[in-house]
């Protein structure tokens, strides 16, 4: 089978809806924000590979973080009066 020549980038929204995300293989997550009022990642995708399952979770700023071999860190939004950081389970 002959190896891809041509990978489309596009930039995609995903909603944090559900912690369980499916995205195309290799997405690179490159922002977290709010938009009216609901968690969303940003991510760049080739959308011709095929999805995988992706989990986050949110922690509130004080709450206990699993170890560092079990999460990696995305970014970080002030919602009103909270600041919340969102990691990806590994």
């Amino acid at each position: 089978m002959q190896e891809r020549e041509v990978w489309r980038r596009q930039v995609w929204k995903f909603q944090l809806t559900s912690m369980e995300i499916p995205m195309p293989s290799g997405a690179e997550i490159c922002a977290f924000q709010y938009q009216n009022g609901v968690p969303c990642i940003w991510a760049i995708v080739d959308p011709d590979v095929m999805k995988e399952v992706r989990r986050f979770h949110i922690f509130d700023t004080g709450h206990e973080l699993p170890g560092p071999d079990k999460c990696c860190y995305v970014g970080t939004v002030q919602d009103g009066p909270f600041v919340r950081h969102l990691f990806e389970l590994l």
